[in-house]
């Protein structure tokens, strides 16, 4: 399953979503729980359907969540590592390298240029710094 390029990405993928989506279902639970079940209620005495409930109540007070969690998804997708150094190592002609294997790489495997490694962690830093904060314009309340 791990031989070719595009089989090792997909069997990595899966592994790495099966890892993480009972900790992401936790944290919108959460999210879920915490709004109050008094607003459900008086939407549906305002005869509010199933969707404007969603549309109007779930969604807007689950958006700090969600946000969150993409945060948490798109971060830990840009630094994987862990996965792809035990499952295939690069992959197949490099197919599951991953931009802190390469760092990794550069640093102790094969290159031994700590200056590259530390060039790259730094521009890994700042694209985590400018996504993060395009991800969290997103949070903001837009009504004010």
């Amino acid at each position: 399953m791990l031989a070719t390029g595009q089989s090792a990405l997909w069997a990595t993928i899966i592994v790495i979503v099966w890892r993480f989506s009972g900790y992401y279902m936790l944290l919108m639970m959460i999210g879920l729980q915490a709004i109050p079940g008094d607003l459900y209620e008086a939407a549906r005495m305002d005869g509010a359907g199933t969707w404007r409930i969603f549309r109007s109540i779930t969604l807007p007070l689950m958006k700090p969540t969600i946000v969150m969690c993409l945060i948490y998804c798109v971060t830990g997708s840009i630094l994987a590592f862990d996965q792809f150094f035990i499952l295939t190592k690069g992959g197949p002609n490099n197919s599951t390298m991953t931009v802190v294997q390469l760092i990794y790489n550069f640093a102790f495997d094969s290159k031994k240029d700590l200056g590259m490694a530390a060039a790259l962690s730094l521009i890994v830093l700042a694209a985590l710094v400018v996504i993060n904060s395009i991800q969290m314009r997103g949070m903001r309340d837009n009504t004010k």
